[in-house]
């Protein structure tokens, strides 16, 4: 379950929204493209992904203009950063590479318009443990020019989780503290944005062994996401994810069981999560149940994550990542 520590951070650190990117991307400054990707959105929200494919069709046929050509290109990034909030990974992936193609028609490759679609390839590669993989987009991203404090938050971010999964936890720290004060700068140290990164700094203190500082900003970030109007579920399962990581740590089990019980009961509530992210927390619960002597409920949900896994419940559980682990060198 420390896993979640170097594979899920990505996806919470630093989604940002087409409008945003539109007000800084001199291409799609236009009515007509956020008309556009308002169409895109009520087709995509209904499920009727061929009529939203339709719309984007007619925004890249040859005769489109180069603005409606980059438009498109934008929605797509769009539309890929909402399947990598949601857990879908693999959708995620597809758009983005797919926005890339599409923008590369248009831009320089050192453009910025690629910064976000790289940011969700990485992400979705890290979260399937495809690390370096992620890394070669990160080295992507390290040749495009980078403009504003949330250009820098989201290669602050990124460079924070590579550090973690290298082990390199006082550097890591001191870019997630960047990260956040970036965001504190633009305003915004009370979005999901701000509270992704002190989800990603308790993780990095349960790691070390700090258990207090990861309470403390754990509990900040719980109270960000219960308020915040830009959160989405998937923000809560994951933070509520980290906190019962903590609470294993200190032999809370109950508290431990409870956290990833409601985690569950939100997974169950997000279509299309991806099923490695489905399976794990699903083994995760089984573990603690077991701790807590509750067999039979652990059975039923290691039948699930079975399932997920094509595979019997036979050694399923293997949660040795719940126990506390050595920690590592810094530098």
């Amino acid at each position: 379950m420390a896993r979640v520590t170097a594979l899920l951070l990505l996806s919470m650190l630093l989604a940002l929204s087409l409008c945003t990117a539109i007000a800084r991307t001199q291409a799609s400054a236009s009515d007509a493209c956020l008309a556009l990707d308002q169409k895109v959105k009520t087709e995509a929200a209904k499920g009727r992904w061929a009529e939203a494919e339709i719309l984007l069709s007619e925004a890249l046929v040859p005769s489109a203009s180069r603005t409606e050509h980059s438009c498109a290109g934008l929605i797509l990034t769009r539309i890929a950063g909402d399947m990598s909030v949601s857990g879908q990974l693999d959708k995620a992936e597809k758009f983005a590479v797919r926005a890339i193609r599409v923008l590369q028609e248009d831009y320089p490759p050192n453009d910025r318009v690629f910064l976000r679609p790289l940011h969700i390839i990485a992400s979705a590669r890290f979260e399937r443990g495809e690390v370096g993989r992620a890394r070669e987009a990160f080295k992507r991203m390290r040749t495009i020019r980078i403009e504003g404090a949330e250009d820098r938050a989201l290669m602050s971010g990124l460079s924070a989780v590579l550090l973690i999964a290298e082990g390199r936890y006082r550097e890591a720290e001191s870019e997630l503290l960047l990260t956040l004060e970036l965001w504190e700068h633009k305003g915004r140290g009370e979005t999901a944005n701000a509270a992704s990164v002190l989800n990603a700094l308790g993780s990095l203190y349960i790691r070390e062994d700090r258990l207090d500082d990861a309470q403390q900003v754990l509990d900040r970030a719980l109270g960000i996401f219960t308020s915040a109007k830009d959160a989405v579920p998937a923000d809560q399962f994951k933070l509520l994810e980290v906190r019962a990581v903590m609470h294993v740590r200190r032999k809370e089990w109950r508290e431990a069981e409870q956290d990833l019980c409601d985690a569950v009961a939100m997974v169950d509530r997000l279509p299309g999560l991806d099923p490695s992210l489905q399976r794990r927390i699903l083994t995760d619960y089984a573990y603690v149940l077991r701790k807590n002597h509750h067999r039979w409920q652990a059975r039923s949900i290691e039948s699930r994550a079975a399932i997920l896994h094509g595979q019997t419940t036979t050694n399923l559980v293997d949660a040795t990542e719940l126990r506390v682990q050595p920690k590592a060198t810094t530098k």
